[in-house]
């Protein structure tokens, strides 16, 4: 995603649950694009990480302290209770229901 939807230049911070393996995927396909991104572990999961660099901790840069770095995980929780009626649904519904869920979520 982050190499073909975004403008070329486009630098985020991102905290993904296994942080040291999408920068290695990063760095061997993208190094260019990959070399100074700021890719972290949320919090939740940095304990299972026991042998990757303390860079991947998020809580160690002062910049992502404010973010609530289990945004993913919390949302992950909510869809697992529209889980069962997307499953039924075909793919234009599907989206259309993503759409409007998510677009409920933001605006609260």
């Amino acid at each position: 995603l982050i190499t073909t939807r975004f403008e070329d230049g486009y630098q985020p911070n991102i905290i993904y649950d296994a942080s040291c393996r999408l920068k290695e995927l990063g760095l061997n396909r993208e190094p260019e694009i990959f070399m100074n991104m700021l890719i972290t572990s949320d919090p939740l999961h940095i304990p299972n990480h026991t042998t990757c660099n303390k860079s991947f901790h998020s809580n160690k840069y002062e910049e992502l302290k404010p973010l609530n770095k289990e945004a993913c995980e919390q949302f992950n929780s909510l869809l697992r209770t529209i889980q069962t009626s997307l499953t039924y649904m075909s793919y234009e519904h599907y989206m259309t229901a993503m759409k409007i869920f998510v677009a409920f979520h933001n605006l609260k």
